[in-house]
């Protein structure tokens, strides 16, 4: 997962696509400063409430790999890793918010009071 601060609509595909050439890298996730990485629970939500997936979800094939990757085929020697390579898909995902609509995507929360009332109803149904 990588942390952004976007200043155009191809930042994310671009980062995504120089993560790519690295066999290394599988998968790239894109979020924008308010996500933390390395919280997978932060990462979920932005992936649930900012990724279209018809929009923001990218598949390639035909790239560098391991060759401990099971779904990785052909393999080939990498010079400039000094590895061996094999070829797989990859992929990517822009977890960002579009520029044109920021506001529309600001974070929310719940109010405090709200979550203390559903935690007192979760409790008397889950002892039950």
């Amino acid at each position: 997962t990588v942390q952004i601060k976007k200043t155009s609509e191809a930042d994310s595909r671009k980062i995504i696509e120089e993560l790519w050439s690295n066999p290394f890298i599988k998968m790239v996730i894109v979020v924008d400063e308010d996500v933390d990485p390395y919280d997978t629970g932060d990462v979920n939500w932005a992936i649930a409430t900012r990724v279209r997936p018809e929009r923001d979800i990218l598949v390639k094939g035909g790239m560098p790999g391991l060759p401990i990757d099971p779904s990785g085929d052909k393999q080939e020697i990498l010079k400039e890793f000094s590895i061996i390579s094999t070829k797989t898909s990859k992929l990517g995902v822009d977890a960002t918010k579009p520029l044109e609509d920021l506001k529309r995507y600001e974070r929310t929360d719940v109010p405090e009071e709200v979550k203390k009332k559903v935690r007192l109803v979760m409790e008397r149904y889950l002892r039950a």
